[in-house]
C-alpha cells in the first residue's frame, strides 16, 4: 500500500497556495502545472505551481484528508503568507 501525503503547493505567478492530498507527489504537481491531464480546476489559472512542503507519509486516506483539513484551518489562519515554515511536519 502506498503511502499518502498532503502537500501545500504555491502560485509562482500570485503567491496563491493551495492544500491537497496524493499517493504521487510528482505527479499530482505535473497535473496541477498542466503537463498531464488531471488537476484542480481551481488552480489552472495560476500555472505554474511549486510544492512548498509536503507532510508525510501517512497511514491511510482518511488520516491524510484530516490532515490536509487541519492544515486547511492554519492556512485560513495565516491566509497566504510566504513563510514556508507555517505548515508543520507532523509525521516526519
Amino acid at each position: 500500500m502506498k503511502p499518502w501525503w498532503v502537500y501545500v503547493i504555491r502560485s509562482k505567478t500570485t503567491n496563491r497556495t493551495y492544500v491537497g492530498v496524493t499517493t504521487d507527489k510528482a505527479r499530482r504537481l505535473r497535473q496541477h502545472n498542466g503537463e498531464i491531464k488531471g488537476g484542480a480546476r481551481s488552480t489552472k489559472g495560476f500555472r505554474p505551481w511549486e510544492i512548498i512542503r509536503i507532510i508525510g507519509p501517512i497511514n491511510t486516506q482518511s488520516e491524510a484528508l484530516k490532515e490536509e483539513r487541519r492544515v486547511k484551518k492554519l492556512r485560513a489562519r495565516r491566509y497566504n503568507k510566504t513563510d514556508q515554515t507555517i505548515y508543520e511536519e507532523k509525521y516526519v
